[in-house]
């Protein structure tokens, strides 16, 4: 029999599954083709089980078959209208890097982005929160890390490895969300758009800085800052 407590998926009509009335997005989880019956459902339908992503193959969603790669992945891009798919199919948006009128470095939009759309998604190295305390108070005396709760008992440090999503600056008015999803039983931190921005704009999003940290740095409201320890997981920022 199955397990009483087993994620049952949604029943989402398409187009449907980034909102709150999709018990999977509300859940900070992703739809998953295996057991969801909205559209994402489709996914294994359009080619070989090869194409499926089980082993986060980033850009090659298939291996070589009768109806060749490059014909099974157009098959699955036509066929998953599922919107809440973004993490495990790595659909991440072209983004820059470019001197920040708010510290550094920062990351701006190579072209426009819709609301609610994945930007990117915030990678690094996983770390206990003891290594965290430890990493951090080398990276304090910096003044620039890269640390990000991801739950209870692991952070995400992106100092030593990580990708573009680092150089996202922090704004109390920010233009993207961070999100915590469950994408197949592992965490991932998704970075969201709160608004439609368009080509060339810098991505922001909320670091939730607490008060001893804004007065510490001497920190506007609505206005960015030095990065900062640490940047907190867990729904939505802003």
């Amino acid at each position: 029999p199955l397990c009483a407590n087993r994620w049952k998926g949604c029943h989402c009509k398409k187009g449907d599954c980034r909102t709150s009335q999709c018990p999977c997005w509300a859940a900070g989880r992703e739809c998953d083709p295996d057991i969801c019956h909205c559209a994402a459902s489709e996914f294994a339908d359009a080619g070989c089980e090869a194409c499926m992503p089980k082993w986060g193959g980033g850009e090659e969603y298939c291996m070589p078959c009768d109806g060749g790669a490059a014909a099974a992945k157009a098959d699955v891009e036509a066929a998953v209208p599922c919107r809440n798919m973004g993490l495990l199919l790595r659909e991440h948006k072209p983004l820059l890097l470019g001197p920040s009128q708010v510290a550094g470095w920062g990351l701006f939009s190579h072209g426009s982005i819709e609301r609610q759309e994945l930007v990117t998604e915030y990678v690094g190295e996983l770390v206990s929160h003891e290594e965290a305390d430890r990493r951090g108070q080398v990276y304090d005396r910096r003044a620039c890390t890269y640390l990000f709760n991801l739950n209870a008992a692991q952070v995400v440090d992106a100092c030593p490895k990580g990708n573009m999503s680092r150089f996202a600056n922090h704004s109390d008015k920010a233009n993207c969300d961070t999100k915590i999803m469950t994408v197949r039983g592992d965490q991932h931190i998704g970075l969201y758009a709160k608004e439609r921005i368009g080509r060339g704009e810098e991505i922001f999003f909320n670091y939730r800085w607490d008060e001893a940290i804004r007065e510490k740095h001497g920190f506007e409201a609505g206005r960015g800052g030095p990065r900062k320890r640490l940047r907190e997981g867990g729904g939505a920022a802003g």
